[in-house]
């Protein structure tokens, strides 16, 4: 609780449905609720663990423009922890 979590939606190319979904926008008009759905999911699902309900930065997705930037920003995190030593 209280730290930064992303989390990153995708749709696998062999999906029925991959043709038609390409961003979070394209979601919302070919599976209308489900955008609401995830995000009352990752609101709640810490709380079957007796968690706290999480607050979310927004309830709106990123593009994924944002979701690159921020998977490119986590790998350099990481890439800088494993050359410190971190995690061995």
């Amino acid at each position: 609780q209280g730290e930064l979590d992303h989390k990153v939606l995708v749709i696998d190319t062999a999906d029925p449905m991959a043709d038609k979904i390409s961003s979070a926008a394209d979601l919302l008009t070919a599976m209308p609720g489900v955008t609401e759905l995830l995000v009352e999911w990752l609101k709640m699902y810490k709380t079957t663990e007796g968690k706290a309900v999480n607050v979310l930065a927004s309830d709106t997705p990123s593009d994924a423009k944002r979701a690159a930037t921020v998977v490119s920003e986590c790998h350099a995190s990481w890439k800088a922890l494993k050359a410190r030593g971190a995690g061995t």
